[in-house]
């Protein structure tokens, strides 16, 4: 009984941390899966000035949030920081004559919950910041489904930032 109780801590803090990491991998899958369905949804808007590129990001942006609401369990819609849809023009290789394409890059943030409170306190400061949340990442690249374009749209990338 004696070796039950000075094992049972330490058990319980091997649980519970398994539990956190469980959920928090859960939640860059969904993330990743978020980002990726809403880069998939963007790459097929034809894009190729600055006024598509503007509204086609906000309509990225948009399906990202409507994707994270149904798949991202717990999900805050004030988490979501740094969301950043980039549109670059690229020379197509070996074309002749020479034409163009689109790629299509987002990326961002969430900032997802801890739930369990000491295992959040071993956590919270890994990513730099101690309020509470773990910082997941995703990022994906697409070409845009554009016909070959005769001149580069964008030398430099053109973002809309959330």
């Amino acid at each position: 009984m004696a070796e039950f109780v000075l094992i049972l801590p330490i058990l319980m803090l091997l649980i519970t941390g398994l539990m956190q990491f469980g959920i928090l991998l859960s939640g860059q899958i969904a993330f990743v899966n978020g980002v990726r369905e809403a880069a998939r949804y963007g790459s097929v808007l034809q894009t190729s000035n600055d006024l598509q590129a503007d509204a086609n990001g906000d309509a990225v942006n948009a399906r990202l949030r409507e994707v994270l609401q149904g798949g991202l369990p717990g999900y805050t819609p004030g988490q979501l920081v740094g969301v950043q849809t980039c549109y670059q023009g690229y020379e197509n290789p070996a074309s002749s004559p020479t034409t163009y394409s689109v790629k299509l890059t987002i990326s961002g943030a969430y900032r997802h919950s801890l739930f369990l409170p000491i295992i959040s306190q071993i956590l919270d400061p890994l990513d730099g910041s101690s309020d509470g949340h773990f910082q997941l990442y995703a990022s994906e690249q697409f070409r845009v489904e554009n016909p070959p374009l005769t001149t580069n749209p964008w030398v430099s990338e053109r973002c809309v930032v959330e």
